[in-house]
């Protein structure tokens, strides 16, 4: 398959009554091209994650600075072709870090998963406020 160029610097789609809180993004999320190989990217847990573990959203956010987090466009992307979604991403909510600010004032985090073949991949969110599991890795850009 011919690789596929993702222009991560294009507005991710917003839901109707929310807004990007550009305040609150993790500097270290990936901007520019990023040119898709799942190769590149890895699923990311913070420790507090794994072995049964659970944090915050909004704690979690604050451990990824310094992670090249992908933002949400890619998963929009992925999500109109996902064919390039990785089988093993089966069963896991996968999380691109651009933060919304829900019509309710909440902010929230998008991810994709898979639904079963008659869904498909859809996309979802969690607020910052839940609790985060290990079956909720954040997609970042492979070191």
């Amino acid at each position: 398959m011919e690789n596929q160029n993702i222009d991560c610097s294009v507005q991710p789609t917003i839901p109707r009554g929310w807004s990007i809180r550009e305040e609150d993004q993790i500097a270290s999320r990936f901007q520019g091209q990023l040119v898709w190989s799942p190769e590149k990217i890895r699923l990311h847990l913070d420790p507090g994650q794994e072995n049964g573990g659970v944090l915050k959203g909004d704690a979690l956010r604050k451990k990824l600075e310094g992670q090249p987090v992908l933002p949400a466009n890619v998963g929009d992307y992925l999500l109109c072709h996902p064919e390039l979604i990785p089988s093993c991403w089966k069963g896991k909510c996968v999380f691109f870090w651009t933060v919304y600010r829900g019509s309710d004032g909440s902010l929230c985090v998008r991810f994709l998963y898979w639904v079963g073949r008659s869904w498909g991949w859809v996309w979802g969110y969690d607020w910052l406020d839940d609790d985060w599991d290990g079956q909720r890795p954040a997609a970042v850009l492979a070191g």
